[in-house]
């Protein structure tokens, strides 16, 4: 019977177990899954979880940037000068002899 949704498929099952196998490969070179001791598997385990978060991560984040960094509809860059908004005043004579954080 086929999924309509794939996600907890077999499909699924088999590449995670590729990859697990592979990550066992790659930690344990030369020995077989099921000669590992119960640590060593927990290791590839976990090692295995951790590469894929990491890479779920990676792909959410991009997905994130593509969709929330958008350009404004109208939205032009603001001319030089302008800082928050308010164009950049040179001081007037008055704050140049005031000391700072002096407001009478």
């Amino acid at each position: 019977m086929p999924f309509k949704d794939p996600s907890g498929s077999f499909v699924h099952a088999a590449h995670y177990a590729e990859l697990l196998l592979r990550v066992g490969e790659h930690l344990f070179p030369g020995e077989k899954f099921f000669s590992l001791s119960q640590d060593q598997r927990r290791i590839v385990d976990n090692e295995t979880s951790n590469l894929l978060v990491y890479s779920r991560w990676k792909v959410d984040s991009l997905g994130f940037a593509e969709h929330f960094a958008q350009k404004l509809i109208g939205g032009e860059e603001a001319p030089a000068g302008i800082v928050l908004g308010n164009p950049l005043e040179a001081p007037s004579p008055e704050a140049a002899i005031k000391p700072p954080g002096q407001f009478l």
